[in-house]
């Protein structure tokens, strides 16, 4: 946003904006990889995950030096989140112990980034390109800031919940624990 708000003022050609951005882009998603790594526990993806950093860090370097094409790192950034972020509802589904995924702190998390980026991913790669156009900018501006509202509200969420362990083996809905053999349970159930 800082970004296009400078392209917009016409400090574009200044290198320092231009580096900000891009060290902001980096290690926004190094910090989210390191959130990612942190809450998923399929181990061999845990040794996939730095080498992915690494690589991401790399091409940003190569992308920052040699191609100087901001939309390029953006775009790269967003698709990896957005692999991670359905990566964590797959993986979740495939416990049996989610219950109640919502009572998590980390799908909060997750689904924030999840809608922000797959909301301003089309928006950040082709913002280089349509700078110039005036109404392109007002949309811009808009829809950048729609999604990071959600995004930021989405966050408070996850940072104001108080986390529940809450698993079907310990879940107290008295219709559902009695004893299947017994007539108290089938009275419960009406």
């Amino acid at each position: 946003m800082v970004s296009f708000i400078l392209h917009k003022e016409g400090h574009s050609a200044d290198p320092l904006v231009e580096t900000i951005y891009d060290i902001f882009t980096v290690a926004e998603f190094c910090f989210f990889a390191g959130f990612f790594y942190y809450i998923i526990s399929d181990k061999s993806l845990k040794k996939i995950i730095p080498v992915v950093v690494i690589l991401f860090v790399a091409s940003s370097l190569i992308d920052f030096f040699l191609v100087l094409d901001e939309s390029f790192t953006s775009g790269v950034q967003a698709v990896l989140i957005l692999i991670m972020c359905i990566y964590y509802f797959f993986d979740q589904l495939k416990k049996p112990n989610s219950f109640l995924i919502y009572n998590n702190i980390n799908f909060w998390v997750i689904i924030s980034f999840l809608i922000y980026v797959a909301g301003t991913f089309f928006l950040y790669i082709m913002a280089e390109n349509m700078v110039p156009n005036k109404e392109f900018r007002k949309e811009y501006v808009i829809i950048n800031f729609s999604f990071n509202l959600l995004k930021n509200i989405l966050l408070s969420v996850a940072m104001l919940m108080k986390e529940e362990k809450v698993t079907p083996n310990n879940f107290t809905d008295t219709h559902l624990s009695g004893d299947w053999d017994s007539i108290k349970s089938i009275n419960n159930l009406s």
